[in-house]
């Protein structure tokens, strides 16, 4: 069996995507896509070339974006001497959601109607019920 390496994610722009080159001279889009209500991640998303250049124009931050790539892991020692491990998520595919980083309205369910004030529902007596089961239970031990 082959190895799949598919990473999809559905976010918000945590800031805008920042575009340079490369030593190489290759152009590269960075942006981070945070995922996540409560307990929010970022990912770190990368785009090369001239589709990188159209995504840095376009997108913004705070805009809600499908991301889908493959994952790439490197490695690297900082300036601080400490070795560091990136992953990140090359993007093949970026669509925008929603544009100009609007959230969109919420759903709001209708409040319930109110009670009638006045009217009390009857809570069924299960005490009569449990006393006979257990008078039940105590004869088939007999």
């Amino acid at each position: 069996m082959g190895a799949v390496n598919r990473a999809i994610l559905v976010g918000r722009l945590a800031a805008d995507p920042q575009l340079y080159r490369t030593q190489s001279d290759r152009l590269r889009c960075t942006f981070f896509v945070v995922t996540g209500e409560a307990e929010s991640e970022r990912h770190r998303v990368v785009v090369w070339g001239a589709r990188g250049e159209r995504y840095a124009e376009k997108l913004h931050k705070g805009q809600l974006v499908y991301v889908e790539g493959r994952l790439r892991r490197y490695a690297f020692t900082a300036r601080d001497g400490v070795r560091r491990v990136i992953v990140e998520v090359v993007a093949e595919q970026v669509l925008a959601l929603e544009t100009g980083g609007r959230r969109p309205q919420p759903v709001v369910d209708p409040p319930a109607p109110a009670r009638p004030k006045g009217i009390y529902h009857a809570q069924p007596d299960f005490s009569r019920l449990f006393a006979e089961i257990l008078d039940m239970s105590e004869d088939d031990e007999d």
